[in-house]
């Protein structure tokens, strides 16, 4: 199983109040993984897609047609979509990358489906504690920067680990104690 899978099914359908689970990239229009049992045509990752592409006062004008199912949103912006018909719901959030896609069913709360989806959409970051290898090295989650002044706030897609950010995990040359309490390696990365 992905890394991605596992966390499908332990962070969402894991708190007993998502049904389903799908990751969505949004540049490639396709389907990333999806909890077992969860089938996404193609049309599906278009419609979602679709919705956030368009004014969202349009979605939730109209609506969602998800899974042969017609569904009333009842939050439709640049960053969320909730739709729910009768007693079940979708939940849909944008990342950077990704639309996460949640779905509950009767007796399951919606405000909890919609809680652990919105968490997981936020920021992720790799960090460390304490000098050392790769074993010390954790995903942490953080809250969206905001810019100081004078300064700018980029959009990451991609990250790698240079020569410095090794030695500042390692704590060599003092490059760790240089830059204080700084404990995220990413000297080199890609914005969008």
């Amino acid at each position: 199983m992905s890394h991605l899978h596992n966390l499908l099914l332990d962070t969402l359908l894991g708190t007993k109040h998502v049904d389903s689970a799908a990751l969505i990239k949004i540049q490639e229009r396709s389907l990333t993984v999806a909890s077992p049992g969860f089938s996404v045509m193609p049309c599906d990752v278009r419609t979602l897609v679709n919705g956030f592409a368009k004014n969202p006062l349009q979605a939730r004008r109209e609506g969602l047609y998800f899974r042969e199912k017609d569904y009333k949103c009842v939050r439709a912006d640049d960053h969320s979509l909730y739709a729910k018909n009768e007693n079940t719901g979708v939940v849909v959030v944008k990342t950077h990358v990704y639309l996460l896609v949640a779905t509950y069913i009767e007796g399951m709360y919606p405000s909890v489906c919609v809680e652990a989806t919105e968490k997981l959409a936020k920021m992720l970051a790799v960090h460390f504690d304490k000098p050392g290898g790769p074993e010390n090295l954790y995903i942490k989650e953080m809250d969206k920067s905001s810019p100081g002044e004078g300064k700018g706030l980029l959009k990451v897609v991609a990250s790698a680990l240079n020569q410095a950010d090794l030695l500042q995990v390692h704590s060599h040359c003092g490059v760790g104690k240089q830059l204080g309490s700084r404990t995220d390696p990413a000297a080199t990365l890609k914005g969008a």
